[in-house]
């Protein structure tokens, strides 16, 4: 275990050194010092081009071709003739294969049949809150990337404009935003009209002009996001229409009751994990036509061929920061910790809709004497995100709510980074406890505390379980959701509505 008191080196200054090791004619220094920094920084574009560099030189072409995609991705330029040679010396080596698997992006349908498809979600980015529309939107980018044509309809609401949100796509000539919410979150919270009347008339009104741009699109088939605060009645009307229909659930139920849910066999609920679907049975709703729809994750922004450097505890909290997701027990871990000697740095990010619980968070670190071992990032977009892993070595998810799925555990699975999981709800799904990735105990920071030390005290269990799981993560990309969307579409669209036979998936 490291010295908490020892100097901590950078990604910066162990690159600095490569230089100086150099000069000196040290060429084993050099990668030595070079593999440091990418270790402390996967995103260290001078690091990674000297690296590809060096071992193209050394007739290491696996290695040269890794390192210096990943210096492109980054923002580097390098030299592409070079990488290019390397790429061919490395093309049937099991790594980059591997690294072109986790990048690669679909460009036709998996199913090969072409729809038009209306998406419906109250939500869409870079109007955002919580994570249910950034799903909804790589959903949409990735059925248009395949061919299908998108029709996209949701409210407007710009106060929820995050920048970065978004994919690296541009869908907003496919973007409707003319439909009305009956409500508003403040503080994180849900607070619907008063007026029943008026909430009655937003519905209808939301119906209508669902439908109309339904039929005008010519829709063959409907995919449906978070209905709060929005309209349900369309999902009946396509769905008897003939249109197939799969409406995504992210919260433990969703908008309507389970009386409310549509009887048509062209109708299909997708919850976001099978925690999700066994809520919703309690509650009484029909999943025997439901099929598990994991909300996804873009593995190919995060995704690191390299390993980081598994010398200290570099801790990442990205979540929203409110109690519910569990700030407060990251931080008397971290409290712990620092009384048994660990060493650690940690980087709390996340939008901060409970002000009281981020100053009283703050003013506790000041208090334990963390200084610059603890920093608060706020609001990260993700390529801000995908820098912040780059930089870990491990993601704490301590939700004490159980969550329907946790998307930013995939992306850091996706990034080598492990992930210790308070395990709640669906996210259990996601991390196999001592498999890929850790478990504690539910608000227990002190089982957190143990387990991070544990974690600290055995780096080869630590990158076993990190390789692990990055593997599992890729298992849970966009596209493998969107194969199975589309199949279903193509299920649904094989039923005679008026024999309602169904084949599960």
């Amino acid at each position: 275990m490291s010295d908490p008191t020892a100097p901590v080196l950078t990604a910066e200054e162990a690159f600095e050194d490569s230089v100086r090791a150099r000069r000196r004619g040290d060429v084993q220094g050099e990668e030595r010092l070079l593999q440091r920094a990418v270790g402390l920084d996967r995103g260290h574009v001078g690091a990674l081009e000297t690296l590809a560099r060096l071992a193209a030189v050394q007739g290491r072409p696996v290695e040269a071709a890794l390192a210096g995609a990943e210096a492109r991705r980054w923002g580097g330029g390098g030299d592409a003739e070079a990488s290019v040679a390397a790429a061919a010396g490395a093309a049937e080596d099991p790594r980059w294969l591997a690294y072109r698997e986790a990048l690669r992006r679909d460009e036709r349908p998996s199913c090969g049949q072409t729809r038009r498809v209306v998406i419906v979600t109250n939500l869409f980015p870079p109007q955002e809150f919580g994570g249910y529309g950034r799903k909804m939107w790589e959903f949409a980018a990735e059925l248009r990337r395949r061919g299908h044509a998108v029709r996209v309809l949701c409210a407007d609401r710009p106060e929820f404009v995050r920048p970065g949100v978004a994919g690296d796509a541009d869908l907003e000539d496919a973007v409707e935003r003319s439909l009305s919410l009956y409500g508003a979150w403040e503080d994180g919270v849900a607070h619907l009209d008063p007026d029943q009347e008026r909430i009655k008339a937003i519905a209808h009104d939301n119906n209508q002009r669902i439908l109309d741009a339904a039929y005008e699109f010519d829709c063959d088939a409907c995919l449906v996001g978070n209905l709060d605060m929005l309209a349900n009645g369309f999902l009946s009307v396509l769905a008897d229409a003939g249109v197939p229909v799969v409406h995504c659930i992210g919260n433990s139920t969703p908008s309507y009751s389970f009386r409310g849910m549509p009887t048509s066999p062209l109708f299909r609920l997708g919850p976001a994990s099978h925690w999700v679907a066994g809520s919703m049975a309690r509650e009484l709703y029909n999943v025997s036509r439901a099929t598990v729809l994991y909300p996804g994750a873009r593995v190919d922004l995060f995704y690191s061929p390299f390993p980081p450097a598994f010398d200290r505890l570099r801790i990442a909290f990205a979540s929203l920061f409110v109690d519910y997701k569990g700030p407060q027990v990251l931080v008397e871990a971290l409290a712990l910790l620092a009384e048994r000697g660990v060493d650690f740095d940690c980087v709390f990010a996340g939008d901060v809709l409970d002000p009281q619980l981020f100053d009283a968070v703050r003013q506790r670190c000041e208090a334990l004497g963390f200084g610059g071992r603890v920093r608060f990032q706020g609001f990260l977009d993700r390529p801000g995100m995908a820098r912040l892993l780059a930089r870990s070595n491990v993601l704490v998810f301590p939700s004490t709510y159980d969550e329907p799925f946790g998307i930013s555990q995939v992306e850091a699975m996706a990034a080598g980074v492990t992930v210790v999981s308070s395990a709640t709800g669906g996210s259990r799904e996601i991390v196999r406890d001592g498999i890929d990735g850790l478990h504690f105990k539910n608000g227990d920071a002190n089982d957190l505390a143990d387990t991070l030390e544990g974690l600290a005290a055995a780096p080869r269990r630590w990158a076993e379980l990190a390789r692990a799981g990055q593997e599992r993560a890729l298992t849970f990309a966009v596209a493998r959701t969107v194969d199975r969307i589309e199949a279903l579409f193509e299920e649904l669209s094989a039923i005679d509505p008026a024999d309602g036979d169904l084949r599960l998936l």
